[in-house]
């Protein structure tokens, strides 16, 4: 009866024990979040000028953590530092090189499972200054509004820019008085900067080979009424090529077609520029100049339309923040950034990327 009794033990307990090893082996540790720094974007970009980090995680798990079941990695290396941790949430003080950019980890183990942050980039602000104008419109008094999209992408572009180091201003649905004023004192501020880069989001027109951008009071009825009611890209490019900075970079997400060539003039809610309308044009002639590097990203070929997208941005935008990281090449951001926008767009959509090169060096973000 003894041995009965056992068996019938072990028929219970033994079950019990073994799914109790099979939950703390496959599912006690799940995630762990980073908690600081205070990450700035989806690229994990941290800026910084100091040599001591401070880093901090939680762990999502089922049991009680110690601190030695963290590790901090730095650049793949597993390094020291002061720690503590409570209640599965880990916090360490490390030191890193002040002269370069690092990529730093945290690491969890428990048993046999181990789950790793995903990685902070440290970047260091650049020693000469970056400035940026990035403008979205969208709410258009004679056209149909885009939505959010272009305002999105201006803010979000603004946000990402800044964890590059750039003092960045955004300005939503700017008027062509706005446009003006706002490029006026661009120009000055760009004096000396490493980088001036001017983005705009919205409607763009492209008539006998001139590229203008749509301020949201413009009422376009004529070509002619372009000269007047909105704003030609060539004067935007006089003012940078005088403005003094060592690289000029403009950023069109805007369309590039002609919409007095369709028989009916019509906003488009789904591209950002008129519709029905398929002609091409030469491109724009960058002037040569000693002063400086030029370089001109635009969102589509020429007499094409740029896709406002379905989800937060525009095709262009969304795709060119995803290439837009800390040590990147500006000419390979933009280069990746054509070659996702084709893929999506079934060649539909072709950006365009043009550069003039005046001095010998390049620029990184």
């Amino acid at each position: 009866m003894k041995h009965k009794y056992l068996q019938i033990l072990f028929y219970f307990i033994f079950p019990i024990a073994v799914l109790g090893q099979i939950k703390i082996n496959t599912i006690q540790l799940k995630e762990v979040k980073w908690f600081q720094p205070v990450l700035l974007d989806a690229n994990n970009i941290y800026i910084t000028n100091v040599n001591q980090i401070t880093v901090e995680c939680k762990a999502i798990c089922l049991v009680t953590l110690q601190k030695e079941d963290f590790s901090v990695w730095v650049d793949n290396k597993l390094i020291k530092g002061e720690s503590e941790c409570l209640n599965n949430q880990f916090k360490a003080v490390i030191e890193i090189s002040k002269d370069e950019n690092h990529e730093i980890y945290i690491a969890v183990t428990k048993g046999q499972t181990t789950v790793k942050t995903s990685i902070l980039n440290i970047s260091r602000p650049p020693k000469k200054k970056r400035i940026a104008l990035l403008i979205g419109n969208s709410k258009y008094q004679y056209g149909t509004s885009l939505g959010n999209n272009p305002i999105n992408d201006a803010n979000d572009m603004g946000e990402r820019l800044k964890s590059l180091g750039f003092e960045a201003t955004v300005i939503i649905n700017a008027n062509l008085q706005t446009i003006k004023e706002s490029i006026k004192l661009f120009q000055i501020k760009v004096k000396d900067a490493e980088i001036a880069t001017f983005f705009y989001a919205g409607h763009g027109v492209e008539i006998d080979g001139k590229k203008y951008i749509i301020p949201v009071d413009a009422e376009l009825k004529s070509p002619i009424d372009a000269r007047d009611d909105a704003y030609n890209i060539e004067t935007l490019f006089d003012r940078l090529q005088s403005g003094g900075a060592i690289h000029n970079l403009i950023i069109l997400d805007a369309c590039r077609d002609d919409p007095f060539r369709a028989q009916e003039l019509s906003y488009s809610n789904t591209s950002r520029g008129w519709s029905n309308v398929s002609r091409g044009f030469t491109p724009i002639e960058l002037e040569k100049t000693d002063n400086g590097n030029t370089y001109l990203a635009m969102a589509t070929s020429w007499g094409k339309k740029a896709q406002n997208g379905d989800g937060r941005n525009g095709v262009y935008t969304a795709n060119l923040l995803k290439n837009l990281r800390a040590g990147e090449r500006l000419e390979k951001v933009f280069d990746k950034t054509g070659i996702n926008v084709k893929e999506e767009t079934q060649q539909k959509q072709n950006p365009q990327f043009i550069k003039e090169i005046s001095l010998d060096r390049e620029f990184t973000f």
